[in-house]
């Protein structure tokens, strides 16, 4: 089942030295007229979108994506089929778990009128219900969406739409524990990306240099790395289910997958031509970095240098993309929003770092006057990066930054650029395409982290009244999902787990709970040991809900939350 003599050597001469030539292609892609491994710099194709972009989680549910624009627009004439799309792109007037399951219903009804006479929109109907399913966090009913899909398209769904649902499939095991099942899927699409490789290099080697295959893909590439590598490494932290070798070759891959990805990149840049595959590989970079830096200390809590070394390449990715992209205007709105959540991530994995917190959650007590400072600021940073992605950009709003040498990459002029004058420098496509408010939503959820975080420094440098109103915001920005459906529940004076749509958000929620809870029992009074034994009790019911098919008993590192196993559809703009 698993990939036995999987290493990074193995993969990477497998890709390199190749004896031919690329140049920019057509719309679709790359043509062949540079070495292979560089002809996987072609963006991924993807159908347009008529429906909102839906927002940027690491464990983001799309499918609906697949659907193809001339059959999206027939749908939409159906009025069930209508309110399913407000509720997903988040315009429906009341998003929760009532008015997802009345979508639900909805879609079925529509889908059981279609089955016999319209096959492809029967099929988007199921499209539709898986992420409807996902959108509250019921993921095996989501992934029975799309397995009836599957069954229903038979010969007729595409290699790429395959591939796409497989990649899909294997985020939702993941988001449930299922992390053997998420393995199985990403290796599968690895092995196909080797055999199309080894029989494009015998078809090269046989034609000088030449193939009529269409090139591999080097995101597809490395995020099939990408999958491979975390599922190994959740199934060493969070279960008893894996083999020893898993422990090297989960670092393996993930190394590998950042390699590639970076020197794709390089060779991208040589070409204005190439810009906007630079974009994305830039972007797939960052994010296989701040996956890197996470899985060493997932790994050893240790290596800490090495982990702040990875993030810190990663925001030095990020800030180098938007230069580079500007002169020729290919960051698209919904891919600056995926690369300023990349950024608040890398800034908290770094303070979270810096304060030394352990697996139990607890910061180190002898934290140095500079190393608190530098923590400090990361978190200020992170917190900064999420106000302006939930509010927009303080300097159109009037306000200067909270640090104005807080060397996070962004100058006034790219924020003035980015900000007022992006729709216009767009091409038609991507200016005319909008952003689903679950956007917002997911960005507030996720400060909570960069709140408490801050909070925690605070604590730290014995400011606890400060820390503490810090604690109750990030409470507040906790208490809800992506779709505003409360993570805590309250029946009868008892704290009830409410399903997520991410484990990443569960994380958050758990931390800051638990960050607070800490602080409680470091003050004198009764009433204070009640509040963090409080929460430390919904902190536990929290962290069942998280990974609830896992068997391994013990606390979820938080740096899981900062994982993404990304797929190309994740930084397609349509």
């Amino acid at each position: 089942m698993y990939l036995q003599s999987f290493s990074r050597l193995t993969f990477r001469t497998r890709f390199r030295g190749l004896p031919t030539a690329l140049t920019p292609g057509d719309d679709e892609g790359w043509s062949r007229t540079r070495p292979l491994h560089q002809s996987w710099l072609r963006p991924s194709s993807s159908v347009a979108r008529l429906v909102p972009l839906v927002g940027p989680s690491p464990l983001s549910i799309a499918s609906s994506k697949l659907i193809d624009k001339t059959t999206l627009e027939s749908l939409m004439v159906l009025p069930e089929i209508q309110t399913s799309l407000d509720v997903l792109d988040g315009s429906s007037a009341s998003v929760g778990e009532r008015s997802i399951d009345e979508a639900i219903t909805n879609t079925k009804r529509a889908g059981e009128i279609l089955l016999g006479s319209m096959p492809d929109m029967y099929r988007a109907t199921l499209l539709l219900e898986a992420d409807l399913q996902a959108l509250c966090g019921r993921y095996s009913l989501a992934n029975a969406m799309l397995l009836r899909h599957s069954r229903h398209g038979g010969s007729d769904i595409g290699t790429d739409v395959k591939t796409s649902l497989q990649f899909i499939q294997a985020k939702m095991h993941l988001n449930v524990g299922e992390f053997s099942y998420a393995l199985s899927e990403f290796e599968d699409i690895f092995e196909v990306i080797e055999r199309n490789v080894e029989r494009q290099t015998r078809q090269m080697e046989r034609s000088n240099g030449d193939t009529n295959e269409e090139p591999v893909s080097v995101i597809r590439a490395a995020a099939a790395l990408t999958g491979v590598g975390l599922s190994k490494l959740l199934m060493l932290s969070n279960t008893n289910d894996y083999e020893v070798s898993f422990s090297s070759e989960c670092m393996e891959a993930l190394e590998a997958a950042t390699e590639i990805l970076i020197e794709a990149r390089s060779g991208a840049l040589e070409s204005r031509e190439h810009v906007s595959a630079a974009v994305n590989l830039g972007v797939a970079a960052s994010i296989s970095l701040t996956n890197l830096g996470a899985a060493h200390l997932i790994k050893d809590e240790k290596d800490h240098n090495l982990a702040i070394d990875c993030w810190t390449k990663a925001l030095e990715t990020l800030d180098t993309i938007l230069p580079n992209a500007m002169t020729s205007a290919v960051v698209s709105m919904h891919k600056f929003q995926i690369m300023e959540g990349i950024r608040a991530r890398a800034h908290c994995n770094i303070a979270w770092a810096m304060l030394g917190i352990d697996a139990g959650n607890k910061a180190r007590d002898d934290l140095s006057e500079d190393r608190l400072k530098e923590a400090t600021r990361h978190a200020k940073v992170a917190l900064d990066v999420y106000d302006e992605l939930i509010n927009g950009s303080k300097r159109l709003r009037g306000e200067a930054p909270t640090d104005p040498d807080d060397n996070s990459g962004r100058d006034s002029e790219e924020w003035e650029q980015v900000f007022a004058d992006h729709t216009s420098e767009m091409s038609p496509e991507s200016a005319s395409i909008t952003l689903s408010p679950h956007w917002k939503l997911y960005h507030r959820a996720e400060s909570a982290r960069a709140l408490g975080l801050l909070a925690q420094c605070y604590a730290a440098n014995g400011m606890a009244v400060t820390a503490e109103g810090l604690f109750q915001s990030a409470l507040d920005a906790s208490l809800t999902n992506p779709f505003g459906a409360s993570v805590m529940q309250r029946q009868e004076g008892k704290g009830e787990m409410h399903q997520m749509s991410s484990p990443s958000i569960g994380l958050v929620a758990r931390d800051v709970r638990l960050w607070y809870a800490a602080l409680c029992s470091s003050w004198d009074g009764k009433s204070r040991k009640g509040d963090a034994l409080r929460l430390r009790d919904e902190a536990e019911s929290i962290q069942r809900w998280i990974y609830p098919s896992a068997l391994k008993e013990g606390k979820i590192n938080s740096l899981d939350a900062s994982l993404w196993p990304f797929s190309p559809q994740d930084l397609d703009d349509k």
